[in-house]
């Protein structure tokens, strides 16, 4: 799949909507793009809490370097840099977060915003639907990247809830993904 990457470009970005970011890891230094804090428009985008963790490792399965004798391998090898977006308000114990459409949908401008980015990840699922969301998600899919559009991902949920009806993977321009 590596030698599927672009060349044409230095790279490309992935907007990862999640927490936090540590971006001291010595594996995502040097691979970030344009952090976005979706909660208060800032490009300041530390941990909510000790229960924020989950932000670094999706985005080290995107953009970690790669070959540089530590930690793993990503599948950007070195082409694919994250664009961190904290989509985060509040974060409990085991994990569940608060956030809301507003905030989100300022994660998919900011996203849309970005000239290298090509897609947005999304590893969360919950069950309330929103138009306003759905049409951000639309748009991105279908006019971002000057007509483009960027491919628009999310995992079918992280809770072992019995159903794949979760959004955002249940929108209609959202590719959910899963696993059993």
């Amino acid at each position: 799949a590596w030698d599927l990457l672009p060349t044409s470009n230095p790279f490309v970005s992935v907007a990862m909507f999640d927490g936090g970011l540590d971006l001291t890891i010595p594996d995502l230094v040097g691979n970030t793009n344009n952090p976005f804090n979706a909660v208060n428009s800032t490009t300041s985008i530390p941990y909510v809490n000790a229960e924020d963790k989950h932000g670094t490792t999706c985005s080290g399965t995107i953009a970690a370097v790669t070959n540089n004798g530590i930690g793993v391998s990503s599948v950007g090898n070195n082409k694919v840099k994250v664009m961190p977006v904290n989509i985060m308000s509040a974060v409990y114990a085991g994990g569940s977060f608060g956030t809301s459409d507003v905030i989100q949908i300022n994660g998919v401008n900011a996203a849309m915003a970005n000239p290298t980015c090509v897609a947005i990840a999304m590893s969360y699922g919950g069950s309330s639907y929103s138009s306003a969301l759905d049409a951000a998600f639309q748009s991105a899919r279908t006019t971002a990247r000057g007509g483009k559009g960027m491919v628009v991902v999310a995992s079918s949920g992280n809770g072992a809830s019995g159903t794949a009806n979760q959004y955002p993977a249940n929108y209609s321009g959202v590719w959910g993904i899963g696993a059993t």
